[in-house]
């Protein structure tokens, strides 16, 4: 028994068309491709027309947007002040860094003039912190509004 493409959503059908052996099953492939062609003729907006129940979602989108409605305004808080305080706190550990040509590992100081490739790697850990912590600070927790 063939499956009914007719049936399938867009979403379904791209699928379908991705994961079919295009040498084994020529037909089913070619039946594919004609009713992806189709719906994109009647469908040339992306609005829902009669023949594509735009109400369904993926499963994956559909478990992200229950995620996401409960999360509350807290715990988005508290990310954004313990970023905050990562990217203060880096920054300031890479200016000292910078100005003093001198960081501390493990009560260790480690100096440009000794250790330059030591020195380097904790400068660099101390930029990369401090800017992954500016990033969700700024963008990293948006929630996007869904359309």
């Amino acid at each position: 028994m063939e499956p009914n493409y007719a049936r399938y959503t867009i979403d379904e059908l791209l699928e379908a068309k991705r994961s079919i052996e295009k040498e084994e099953n020529p037909d089913e492939y070619e039946e594919i491709v004609r009713e992806i062609s189709i719906r994109q003729q009647t469908e040339p907006s992306g609005h829902g027309s009669p023949q594509i129940d735009s109400g369904k979602t993926s499963p994956l989108r559909k478990k992200l947007s229950f995620a996401v409605a409960r999360l509350s305004l807290f715990p988005l808080v508290m990310v954004k002040i313990i970023a905050g305080t990562l990217c203060v706190y880096y920054g300031l550990e890479l200016f000292d860094g910078y100005v003093l040509q001198e960081v501390v590992r493990r009560d260790q100081l480690l100096t440009l003039a000794q250790e330059p490739t030591s020195y380097y790697i904790r400068m660099l850990t101390y930029f990369v912190i401090s800017l992954a912590g500016l990033w969700v600070l700024t963008f990293g927790t948006k929630l996007r509004k869904s359309s």
